[in-house]
């Protein structure tokens, strides 16, 4: 049970439990009533002696918690001064290509693109690199990021960062197979090949008539 004459720290979307302990000195058979309200604001008109309050990721700051307890002819209050913490959540990743695991084409430019936003409204920025740390491409000041890259043949890991610049991190890893490309064609054009065949005929017929003259 918070101590309502110390000042009380909670995080963002962590509960905590409020508890008074009321006797009516009248008579003890009295019905007490407890009314909880923050800021001013009812929450529990009909409540109980706790009360169990959740702040929300849009609470960050300074709030009174009080209770009213009323046995219906008089009443007493007890309130706790509450300071919510901000706490930074991470970016969140919409859609990111290319897909996972993509087999892509040789000596084709591979499109990378992706888009996120910070659910505490925080600017974001792309970080692209390879798997040895090779940075790709940055970008900042959008909430999407869109480039392309040709990359050697193999196997490649990409690794996406989006970074919300308050230590939030949402990240994605990507495995690209990029192919070899083709061996050079061994075939030579049919009209050279037909003139390199004329011609070893031709050798082929002169070496033969030089060779039944000299006998």
């Amino acid at each position: 049970m918070p101590d309502p004459l110390e000042e009380i720290f909670i995080n963002e979307n962590d509960a905590m439990t409020f508890r008074v302990t009321a006797t009516d000195v009248d008579t003890k058979l009295s019905a007490l009533y407890y009314t909880w309200s923050i800021d001013g604001v009812e929450k529990t008109k009909l409540g109980t002696a706790t009360y169990s309050w959740r702040p929300s990721f849009d609470d960050a700051g300074q709030h009174v918690v009080k209770v009213r307890v009323s046995d219906g002819s008089g009443y007493f209050d007890a309130e706790w001064n509450v300071t919510v913490l901000n706490v930074n959540r991470a970016p969140v990743v919409l859609e990111s290509w290319p897909l996972n695991n993509t087999d892509m084409g040789s000596n084709a430019r591979i499109n990378f693109k992706a888009g996120a936003y910070d659910p505490d409204g925080d600017p974001v920025t792309f970080f692209w690199r390879l798997s040895d740390g090779t940075l790709l491409r940055t970008q900042t000041g959008t909430n999407s990021s869109a480039f392309s890259k040709s990359l050697v043949p193999g196997l490649h890991i990409i690794v996406l960062d989006v970074e919300d610049g308050q230590g939030g991190v949402a990240r994605q890893y990507i495995y690209v197979k990029v192919p070899a490309p083709p061996p050079p064609s061994l075939e030579i054009p049919l009209v050279w090949i037909g003139g390199v065949a004329v011609a070893i005929v031709l050798i082929a017929a002169t070496a033969s008539f030089w060779g039944r003259k000299r006998r």
